[in-house]
């Protein structure tokens, strides 16, 4: 057998592992929110972010999380550029990271 055809035939053989294929709707970089807690350190990440982009500082984070019907919830508070700032992330149970929102609001 050629070289040529000895690659495709023996990938054809090769069999794969359940682990190895993932459905078309699975990204194994995407998180899927199941219960508020696990909304805390997306949402956390997100806001430090958005600051540290921006060149800020940012320190002191404290939230706290719930669940209201199908819906996750976190609310949260940081220090930024030496100002406070609200944080209020949500998404529907279930529903990756690609579905959430942040809200940020610096106090006044």
């Amino acid at each position: 057998m050629s070289p040529a055809l000895l690659l495709p035939a023996l990938l054809a053989a090769t069999p794969l592992a359940a682990q190895d294929v993932l459905p078309a709707h699975e990204h194994p970089h995407e998180i899927l929110f199941r219960n508020a807690s696990e909304l805390v350190p997306w949402c956390r990440n997100q806001a430090e972010a958005y600051f540290v982009g921006q060149g800020e500082d940012v320190y002191q984070w404290t939230a706290s999380h719930f669940s209201r019907g199908r819906n996750l919830h976190v609310e949260g508070k940081l220090r930024a550029g030496g100002r406070d700032v609200a944080v209020s992330c949500r998404v529907a149970r279930g529903a990756s990271d690609t579905y959430a929102s942040i809200e940020i609001t610096p106090s006044p």
